[in-house]
């Protein structure tokens, strides 16, 4: 409301007659439809959404941006069809957990972000999600028996980082699930699920999916209904 009379002021919203979308000079709108889910739909169709934007502002061509996102989509589709025997399995080597680091670095962090939020809401378990760097200074402490989490490894030298810690504290004594765009094997204390496209761009989107399953699986093996609030609603109505 206070930002209505800008001129360059721009929403993306799933409702094209909200107040927001009222209020802005251009909306896009994301096309996500009703969803069950926490935010599964909605937050990949947003990151798209941000992704095709931004390429547009610097004038870019967006040709390369939409194969790949539909490569994303694609795969979505199949990891929901054919492969909720990994998610079951990754549930079960996280049992038990109480609190999650989810650890990501660059445009994947965004990933990390979404988790841990959605982990809160639907899993009413303690999480924090750090870039790659942040967590050596200081959380890298916790590392151990009793640690847990999640890391994000797409191609490049990002991921490859990423990689590194991962192994360096699995091997520590923590307990380590990597959704990974890389040539990664899984070993004692470390579970790799992998996930095309690898792109680091579009990573985030990428894993929205898998994540948001394995949130569901965890839920429910908890006795948890996700995406059912007891004290809140999907949109936020107190200020």
């Amino acid at each position: 409301e206070q930002l209505k009379e800008h001129k360059y002021l721009i929403t993306i919203t799933n409702n094209e007659n909200s107040t927001m979308a009222k209020l802005s000079r251009l909306n896009l709108p994301m096309l996500a439809g009703s969803e069950e889910s926490i935010s599964n739909k909605t937050y990949s169709n947003l990151m798209a959404i941000l992704l095709m934007l931004g390429y547009s502002i610097i004038n870019e061509s967006t040709e390369k941006l939409v194969n790949n996102l539909k490569r994303c989509a694609e795969e979505m589709e199949i990891f929901n069809i054919k492969r909720k025997g990994e998610i079951k399995k990754a549930a079960e080597f996280l049992k038990g957990v109480n609190a999650l680091h989810f650890i990501a670095r660059g445009p994947t962090v965004v990933a990390a972000e979404q988790a841990s939020l959605t982990w809160m809401e639907g899993m009413r378990t303690n999480t924090t999600a750090f870039a790659g760097g942040g967590f050596r200074h200081g959380p890298f402490e916790m590392v151990g028996v009793n640690h847990k989490a999640i890391f994000y490894a797409p191609e490049g030298e990002g991921g490859a980082l990423i990689e590194k810690t991962a192994r360096e504290i699995s091997g520590l004594g923590s307990k380590v699930l990597v959704f990974s765009g890389r040539n990664m094997k899984s070993s004692n204390n470390m579970m790799v699920i992998q996930v095309k496209p690898e792109e680091e761009l579009t990573f985030s989107v990428a894993t929205a999916v898998p994540q948001e399953l394995l949130l569901a699986q965890m839920a429910e093996d908890k006795g948890l209904v996700p995406g059912k609030f007891l004290r809140i609603d999907k949109i936020t109505k107190v200020e």
